[in-house]
């Protein structure tokens, strides 16, 4: 399969289709021409058309089929999850520093009496 990829995201020729891996909330978005998506494991298939969106809501491989010829853009979770862990990161290390900051406040009490 071929592939053109513009600024606007990826671009199928018509019959042609798109296999994503493990592709779960990922958006895909169609913006112009129409798709059809399946998903593994799952008895729904979604038909897309220009303007129209669907979000991957379960684990797994999905196929895009071109229909007509389609201009696709995807989005993947991976800067929604990269927002999530470094908020974690943020919160730990800011629980780490006020615990060795309330250590060293009692350290500092210990040493005075």
């Amino acid at each position: 399969m071929n592939l053109a990829l513009s600024n606007a995201g990826i671009v199928l020729k018509a019959q042609q289709f798109l296999r994503i891996d493990e592709s779960q909330h990922a958006r895909i978005r169609c913006e112009d021409g129409t798709v059809w998506i399946t998903q593994d494991g799952d008895p729904r298939d979604v038909v897309l058309g220009a303007g129209q969106q669907f979000t991957v809501d379960r684990p797994g491989q999905v196929v895009v089929f071109s229909l007509s010829g389609a201009k696709l853009e995807l989005h993947s979770c991976i800067k929604a999850l990269a927002k999530v862990k470094r908020g974690w990161r943020t919160r730990l290390l800011s629980g780490v520093n006020r615990m060795f900051g309330r250590l060293r406040a009692f350290e500092s009490v210990a040493a005075q009496g």
